[in-house]
This record gives C-alpha cells, structure tokens and sequence, in this order.
C-alpha cells in the first residue's frame, strides 16, 4: 500500500503541475539568447533516461541469474531435503558414534528414506583447505597441492544422487575409514577420499588414473593427538 501511494502522488503532483503550464509561453521564454535553463533541462533529461536504461539493464542482468540458478543442473539432487545440525550430547565424545545412534533412530520413521552427514552444506562455500601430495612425490612445497575438503559420511553421493565418473561411493563393507590424524602411537594418518574432476586435474590425475591412488596429507612437525 505504501508502494503504490507514493507512486501515486508521486506520479500526480508532476501531473498537475506540468497542467498549469502554457506550451507556447514555455517555448518562446527557452528559445531566448543565453538562457541557460534549457540546458540544465536538457542535461536533466539526458540523466534521468541514463538512470532508466542502466536500472533496466541491471533488472533485466538480475532476472537472467535469478532464471539461470533455478533452472540450471546443480548435479545433485537437493528436493526433500531437511538439514538439522548435529552438536555434541551427554555421554557422547565422539560426535561419530552420536550421528550412528541418531541416524538409526531416525530410519526407524517410515517417511524417512535416507540419511547422511557432511561437515558442511553443499551450498556453503567450503572453508577448510589442506594440502595434498601425490604418493611418489616429496613432501616439499613446490608438490603440495591446495584443494577445499569437506568431511562426509557414508551414503553421502547416494543420499544426494551425485554420479560418479569413476571409482565407486564410501562403503562400510570395504571398510572405509574416517581420517585419522597422526598420533604418538600412529605417526600416519589414513583415510579415503573421493576426488571431484577439477581436484583430479589440481593433482595430475584423468579421473580414471585417480582410482586407486594414494595421495598424503603433510601435518605440521609435531601435528599429533
């Protein structure tokens, strides 16, 4: 209601002052020698028209992106969707075994079909960033490899329906493992992980050279739990 009131008697008052005008008494006062109020009119004129076209632009730029990230192919499937953020709980000290316990209480409800975990969401821009070194390569600098990493849980590509282009999903039956930090006892630490197309091309791999290879995460000297 707002909106359109003041466009009303925003539009109105120029109206109705512009009415009261006489064309040809108008004219002839602008025609004459330096006057320079047709200029400044002018000038007026050419802003406002300037102004118009660059905020058509910028709808019409707005739309575009607006229609581009609703109908483009995220590659995965994000309908049906409910996150719920999982802190740690009493009696819990491994926020793993909690997310197990949650999770098979959860698959008791029939309308619930699958359930994964992520660090984070796949729309949030990831924020931990480790290093990675191909197996036959030296664990100096110029080999180090800088790539964004999310921790997941199994069922993960599943749950959201994101294809693979080789290699297959995390899988308890091949006993795949959470990362697992150096510690005093284990000075390596282990783990799998699934690279995406552009990580495979940061570390030297076609995506089907990657399977299978092993890659190593330099911990700082002293790095241990």
């Amino acid at each position: 209601f707002i909106t359109v009131g003041v466009g009303f008697f925003a539009g109105c008052y120029p109206a109705f002052y512009i009415a009261h005008f006489n064309p040809s008494r108008v004219f002839k006062r602008s025609a004459g020698p330096g006057n320079k109020t047709i200029y400044i009119s002018k000038a007026l004129v050419v802003l406002q028209f300037s102004i118009s076209i660059a905020l058509i632009i910028g709808t019409l730029v707005v739309l575009k992106q607006t229609d581009y990230a609703r109908k483009t192919d995220s590659g995965y499937n994000h309908q049906n969707k409910v996150i719920l953020p999982l802190s740690h709980a009493r009696g819990y000290k491994s926020r793993n075994k909690l997310y197990d316990f949650f999770r098979a209480k959860l698959l008791q409800h029939p309308d619930i079909v699958s359930i994964t975990a992520s660090q984070q969401l796949l729309t949030e821009p990831l924020r931990d960033i480790w290093s990675y070194v191909r197996d036959e390569q030296t664990l100096i600098a110029e080999n180090m490899v800088n790539l964004p990493t999310v921790n997941i849980g199994f069922d993960f590509f599943e749950h959201y329906q994101i294809p693979l282009l080789s290699g297959r999903y995390f899988s308890k039956q091949s006993q795949d493992a959470y990362v697992k930090v150096p510690t005093r006892n284990v000075p390596v630490g282990t783990g799998n992980a699934v690279l995406s197309r552009s990580a495979a091309k940061a570390l030297g791999y076609q995506p089907d050279d990657a399977v299978g290879q092993y890659i190593k995460i330099p911990f700082p000297p002293g790095y241990t739990k």
